[in-house]
């Protein structure tokens, strides 16, 4: 899995699912994670509940992902979802 120049949001997980010795990110290429959002939260309030609560189920399943393809406990990929977060190739290793 390669990145060239930004990898951000899904691009990011999609780059940290690849197998960890074939992971390859160019020394200018940034990478940026964050959390799952949407701009849907509308209507009745039961349906904003639902979504809300997919949403939290969500960002488990991802912080998930990155913690054990990288290693990083799961309370710093937390933390760095919490904004964007921008990285070198080197950072992102």
């Amino acid at each position: 899995t390669v990145a060239l120049g930004l990898v951000a949001s899904t691009a990011s997980l999609i780059l940290v699912g690849g197998t960890r010795t074939k992971r390859i990110a160019f020394p200018h290429a940034r990478i940026m994670i964050h959390q799952p959002s949407t701009n849907y939260f509308c209507g009745n309030p039961r349906e904003m509940q639902v979504e809300a609560e997919e949403l939290f189920e969500l960002r488990n399943t991802i912080t998930e992902i990155y913690a054990q393809n990288t290693g990083q406990p799961v309370n710093i990929i937390q933390n760095d979802l919490e904004r964007d977060t921008f990285m070198s190739a080197t950072e992102a290793q």
